[in-house]
């Protein structure tokens, strides 16, 4: 059965907004917000119609009346505190306005940042610049109602039609949200519409340039901003963690490292308690053994753990010599070949009791199917719960 009920169920606000403002000359939109996302649903549309009139409320002091409605306040309070919007001087009506520029700047720095987002903020800049879209902030009290008017053109017997009800010109509630709004036919409601929109937008206080302001200096516009500086934003983000953690002392038994090398070591301690595990990598012959005994090292005097070292067996005497003997890491070496040999067990007693382990030559663990990868998960996770039971109940 045809109805004129919209309630983004069964039939959807975008949908009867698009065609109307396709076969109209002019919109008047009175709605409670300001969303860029309700502008991208009908970005196409806009095209086509010689001037939009947004009429967009304040709603700087919707909580106070809401409060005052649920605490069951009289209802000579609810108009009071209502009508103080009526009686604003001039500074404060410019307050309202700054608000309401606030929070374009928030909207839009939230947009994602792509192709079809920078289109948007740059057509409305043009469609403003053109006097085409007129938008003001209604100041004197909340603006609840929410209306779409479109005018046709003369030379049509209707004068225009509208849509009254719940939703405001967002994504949401153009599609999203489960909304109540009705289509109002004849000329008699769309006069009568149309003079009390036009009451309130005489009433209102003008908001182009405020969003002119906003619109050019968002992100989608700002050409101040050059490749490198973008870059180096980037690059900051990236490495910002490292840049900002507090320094922290090298073991004083351990030989000085490049401060390179240090810088690395530093970060694995902070990637190793973020994820549980990090990979040392680099290029040959930067020290990559260095930055890996020097964490175990640090591991051991900081935080009391002790490690098993696994590695190809021409380097066991290397890591043994080197390193474990030499600064004291309190580490065990294993070889890759024992670790394959048929008779090998991780039960003997310097197998137990490791927190960490230390894969020279990871790659050699790359195969999940091989019976040295199966014993060192299988030993790990019997190691992890065995931490487990030894910690106290709370």
């Amino acid at each position: 059965m045809q109805h004129d009920i919209i309630d983004n169920r069964e039939s959807y606000l975008a949908d009867a907004v698009r065609p109307l403002l396709h076969e109209s000359v002019r919109g008047h939109f009175a709605v409670g917000y300001f969303f860029l996302s309700g502008f991208k649903a009908i970005a196409k549309e806009l095209e086509s119609v010689q001037e939009l009139r947004l009429l967009i409320g304040n709603t700087s002091d919707r909580a106070t009346v809401e409060q005052l409605a649920e605490g069951h306040a009289s209802r000579a309070a609810i108009l009071a505190k209502q009508r103080e919007g009526e009686f604003l001087n001039a500074q404060q009506r410019a307050k309202l306005v700054q608000e309401g520029e606030r929070k374009i700047r928030e909207r839009l720095e939230r947009l994602d940042q792509t192709d079809e987002d920078q289109a948007l903020v740059e057509q409305l800049v043009r469609l403003i610049s053109a006097e085409r879209l007129k938008v003001k902030v209604y100041t004197r009290n909340r603006l609840h109602a929410k209306a779409y008017i479109f005018d046709y053109s003369t030379e049509r017997f209707e004068k225009g039609i509208a849509i009254v009800g719940r939703s405001n010109l967002s994504l949401a509630g153009l599609q999203d949200n489960t909304e109540l709004n009705v289509v109002v036919h004849g000329n008699g409601n769309h006069e009568q519409l149309h003079a009390w929109f036009q009451k309130l937008w005489d009433e209102a206080e003008p908001f182009p340039a405020e969003l002119m302001t906003e619109l050019k200096s968002s992100w989608a516009l700002d050409e101040s901003i050059t490749p490198y500086e973008l870059y180096l934003k980037g690059l900051y983000h990236l490495t910002k963690d490292r840049l900002e953690e507090p320094d922290v002392p090298m073991p004083a038994d351990f030989p000085p490292l490049a401060d390179f090398q240090w810088a690395a070591v530093k970060s694995a301690i902070r990637i190793l308690k973020l994820r549980h595990g990090v990979f040392i990598s680099d290029v040959v012959g930067l020290g990559k053994s260095f930055i890996a005994a020097a964490l175990l090292k640090w591991l051991k005097v900081r935080e009391r753990q002790r490690a098993l070292i696994i590695c190809p067996t021409p380097l066991v005497k290397m890591w043994r010599d080197r390193f474990v003997d030499r600064y004291d890491l309190g580490a065990e070496v294993l070889s890759l070949g024992m670790l394959s040999q048929a008779n090998f067990a991780f039960e003997e007693e310097r197998f137990q009791n490791k927190q960490i382990v230390l894969l020279d030559e990871s790659h050699n663990l790359r195969h999940s199917d091989s019976l040295r990868y199966d014993r060192l998960n299988q030993w790990n996770r019997d190691q992890v719960r065995g931490q487990q039971s030894q910690r106290p109940s709370p």
